[in-house]
């Protein structure tokens, strides 16, 4: 059998907990008798055009990584992208796998499961956040940091509007300058650009959030780019042979949304035993009570909220 799963971003470039999930999950699926696994991620290389793709390895596993600058214009580009479709054919045409596990979409485009379809391949999703829910990055959190039950367009539209959902204009410039750069004498500038952008960052104070939009927002326009969306996604679902979940509680989520596949399957996510062989549990003494996080340092994974709370 040949597997091809399917990931947003991958390893080395970021090691959170999709990532480090496919990961696994490809090894293991590689170990396995007379089956061939690959990885088809993305990743953003300003000096290449988007769309444009190439195949390393990583582990013995074959890496298939698409460039996606974020460049697009508008926000429907932000989940059904043409180049991103035509840059999965050809991965397709490299790899003829026989089932697809997509592991995340985003960055890629809403119908690649109906290119796959076309061509007899089986196809299933496992859910990991909300994006498919939540255009900003599936999190379920608005531009101040207040956590949302369910998107509706009296939140998301002001939410949207405060939210880098593509390249600013002055941006798509320099990814066009580097691109013509690297054309002409073939040289990669992406690392200085990187180094610099990060000075930068450093350079500029914070700001909090904005009590209001900077502008007015337009209401009834965000409400149908969000109907578009939801109609993309459901109609991407639909496509799906099997939607997986690693929790009820998400898969009662997305129903409570109005989202269903033809079919679904919960299934807690599995874990590595074998680090923790031979080691005994032991009970503290101390009245002090220890709490540990594991995971990315960041506001909407709560880590400042469990601080607060010690």
């Amino acid at each position: 059998m040949r597997l091809l799963l399917v990931s947003h971003i991958f390893l080395p470039v970021a090691r959170a907990g999709v990532e480090t999930y496919a990961h696994e999950l490809a090894r293991e699926f590689a170990g396995g008798d007379g089956d061939e696994v690959a990885v088809a991620t993305t990743r953003k290389i300003i000096s290449l055009p988007t769309g444009h793709w190439r195949e390393n390895s990583l582990d013995g596993l074959r890496i298939f990584e698409a460039v996606n600058n974020l460049d697009h214009e508008d926000f429907e580009g932000t989940y059904r992208h043409p180049g991103m479709e035509r840059a999965f054919e050809a991965i397709l045409d490299r790899f003829r796998p026989d089932v697809i596990h997509l592991q995340h979409l985003m960055y890629w485009s809403l119908g690649l499961p109906a290119l796959a379809r076309r061509r007899g391949i089986r196809v299933l999703l496992t859910l990991h956040d909300f994006w498919l829910m939540c255009p900003r990055l599936g999190q379920l959190v608005d531009w101040q940091g207040r956590l949302c039950r369910l998107p509706e367009p009296g939140r998301c539209a002001p939410c949207l509007e405060n939210f880098a959902w593509g390249q600013s204009e002055a941006a798509r410039r320099w990814i066009a300058r580097l691109g013509l750069v690297r054309r002409l004498t073939g040289l990669p500038l992406d690392a200085p650009m990187r180094g610099l952008e990060r000075i930068r960052r450093r350079l500029k104070p914070a700001e909090a959030p904005a009590a209001e939009p900077a502008a007015p927002v337009d209401l009834a326009s965000w409400s149908a780019r969000l109907d578009d969306r939801r109609a993309a996604v459901a109609a991407m679902l639909a496509e799906l042979d099997l939607l997986v979940t690693p929790s009820p509680s998400l898969l009662a989520r997305f129903r409570e949304y109005g989202l269903a596949a033809p079919r679904d399957l919960v299934l807690p996510q599995g874990r590595r035993h074998q680090p923790f062989a031979g080691v005994a549990a032991r009970r503290s003494t101390s009245p002090l009570l220890r709490a540990a996080f594991i995971g990315t340092i960041a506001p909407h994974k709560g880590v400042l909220e469990l601080v607060r709370a010690a």
